[in-house]
């Protein structure tokens, strides 16, 4: 017998929606920077303020240090600025369409794990050091 070949797709993947990586999600920790973005820039399209907010959390910026947005439509750029201690401004070419909103979330992602990384590697260093300190 003939099998309907929509039997055979995969199960789709868990709506984006469920990740906390995801700004859209209200238990996400940029909601409330994406929420901000989308005030500021009411006409943006959803993948246009998606690659904002994964612009600023790669430069640190935050709901909280967010303090300006500027487009310069001679270099087709927008630059976002913070006044937070670690931050840097983020700009985002603004002449090339953005990219879908799951890159946006993958490049939040990576960031995190990053720095995840960079931190796990700064403590065994201390312990290290800590243990080479004892030995001496």
């Amino acid at each position: 017998p003939m099998q309907d070949p929509m039997a055979r797709a995969p199960v789709p993947p868990m709506p984006a929606q469920q990740s906390r990586s995801d700004p859209r999600n209200p238990n996400s920790t940029d909601h409330a920077l994406y929420s901000k973005l989308q005030d500021c820039l009411p006409q943006a399209t959803e993948e246009r303020l998606m690659q904002f907010t994964a612009a600023c959390h790669r430069h640190r910026i935050n709901a909280g240090n967010l303090s300006g947005l500027h487009m310069d439509y001679d270099s087709m750029t927008l630059t976002i600025n913070s006044h937070g201690l670690m931050a840097t401004p983020a700009v985002v070419d603004m002449s090339t369409p953005p990219p879908e909103s799951e890159q946006s979330i993958k490049q939040i992602d990576r960031f995190d794990q990053q720095m995840d990384q960079i931190a796990q590697q700064s403590q065994e260093r201390s312990a290290q050091m800590a243990q080479q300190g004892l030995a001496m």
